[in-house]
């Protein structure tokens, strides 16, 4: 049996990127991984690592407020841009390779595959907390009216930013 294509992981206590192969299921029936390559990087952490395919991604640090498009060699990694000063907290990618960030404000932002940052989605009062797309290409994106777990609601969009549908979540107090 052959290994599926390589999926990326983290390991956010050595400041690395790693390579993993999933492999197929053993006898138990739990899949096997194997690692296949580990890159290091300045950054601190990560928020989230996008794969754009087997030799790209996108990654997101919160903490140093820093979104980059980075390239796998076989020996190091390498930033192809940067973004500095941005503070995103998830990322999806759309069918036609724009990326979508979520950055816990108002606004659900797009970055073109030419580099600009620009608003996609206006969700006001409520902020962004997660997105992701599906296999239909529709995004399906969480928001909250506040940081501290306040009403929230779960919109879908269509991929040129139509709401879809979407289910509001109350919160309320039990005893």
């Amino acid at each position: 049996m052959m290994a599926q294509e390589a999926k990326w992981t983290l390991n956010l206590l050595f400041h690395q990127c790693a390579k993993y192969v999933i492999l197929p299921p053993t006898s138990n029936g739990c899949p096997g991984f194997k690692l296949v390559k580990t890159y290091e990087t300045s950054l601190r952490g990560f928020t989230k690592i996008l794969p754009l395919n087997n030799n790209q991604a996108i990654i997101s640090c919160w903490k140093d407020e820093v979104l980059q498009k980075v390239s796998f060699g076989k020996h190091n990694m390498t930033v192809e841009t940067n973004y500095p000063k941005i503070k995103v907290d998830d990322i999806a990618v759309m069918k036609n390779g724009d990326i979508l960030l979520s950055k816990q404000e108002s606004e659900l932002k797009l970055l073109c595959e030419k580099g600009a940052i620009e608003s996609f989605h206006s969700f006001s009062p409520f902020k962004t907390f997660g997105i992701h797309v599906n296999n239909e290409n529709d995004i399906v994106v969480g928001l909250a009216s506040s940081s501290d777990g306040g009403d929230g609601k779960i919109v879908v969009l269509d991929s040129n930013g139509i709401v879809k549908e979407h289910l509001r979540m109350i919160r309320t107090k039990t005893n």
